[in-house]
């Protein structure tokens, strides 16, 4: 998607979910991401952007993944983090 030069923007605010789990020779990964973009113009209505995907795999095999060690099987990882872009008014 190109949505060319967007003008007069106050401010953006990105967020994104990642999810990935494997058991045995199985593994799922999926992805969500948005952008709301709001307007220095208040009267104007701000863009929404937004995708995901969904991937799924299997080593047929006896293949191995390599995964980081520090994380003991079974246990779940969470990573939360937050960040507002200020972009420069144009």
């Amino acid at each position: 998607m190109d949505t060319d030069l967007i003008t007069g923007v106050d401010h953006t605010i990105l967020t994104g979910l990642e999810f990935a789990a494997y058991l045995n020779q199985f593994r799922l990964q999926a992805e969500y991401i948005g952008a709301s973009v709001s307007y220095l113009d208040e009267s104007k209505s701000g863009e929404k952007f937004n995708g995901f995907y969904v991937f799924g795999s299997m080593l047929l095999f006896g293949g191995k993944y390599n995964y980081n060690t520090r994380l003991l099987p079974n246990q779940i990882f969470l990573q939360c983090r937050q960040g507002i872009s200020q972009l420069n008014r144009l």
